[in-house]
């Protein structure tokens, strides 16, 4: 498919992301929407707020509640909905490092996540220039908030 949208401009506006998977996913990230793939665009962000979500649960909680993050029994990682929620019963676990954690962000990552599933899960993406600029909008800032958050975790280990 041959895609009319090229963009000069990154999706996720990011330098110096830490770890050692998150930059490649950020890249993956800022390819897809230079090029005009929408739909990749917004299942790639999926994958890295989910990756960070688990990644923040982990820090947190560690082995001994590994279920808010992790199915043993299936041997895969939780929904994200699931770690949503996680975040949403639990978010008095977070004060100490949860700058801009709280309901409304949750509610907000949440808006994301149901939009982002219905994009992707959609037989046809017509996704408008106007709903690109929001959703990067919201993209950026939730993924600014998570990776703080995750940086702030580390910190306190």
């Amino acid at each position: 498919m041959l895609h009319s949208t090229f963009r000069s401009e990154r999706f996720l506006d990011i330098d110096n992301v830490p770890g050692t998977f998150y930059p490649d996913l950020v890249e993956d990230i800022n390819q897809c929407y230079r090029i005009g793939v929408n739909d990749a665009t917004l299942v790639l962000v999926w994958k890295l707020l989910e990756n960070l979500s688990i990644d923040i649960l982990r820090d947190q909680y560690g082995k001994q509640e590994i279920d808010l993050y992790y199915l043993p029994e299936s041997r895969r990682l939780g929904k994200f909905s699931d770690l949503i929620t996680t975040f949403e019963v639990n978010l008095d676990d977070f004060q100490l490092s949860s700058e801009g954690l709280d309901s409304d962000f949750i509610n907000e990552l949440d808006a994301f996540r149901q939009n982002a599933n219905a994009e992707a899960h959609s037989i046809e993406t017509n996704i408008t220039k106007d709903e690109m600029k929001e959703y990067r909008e919201r993209a950026r800032h939730a993924v600014q908030i998570l990776f703080r958050v995750n940086q702030n975790m580390c910190g306190l280990l």
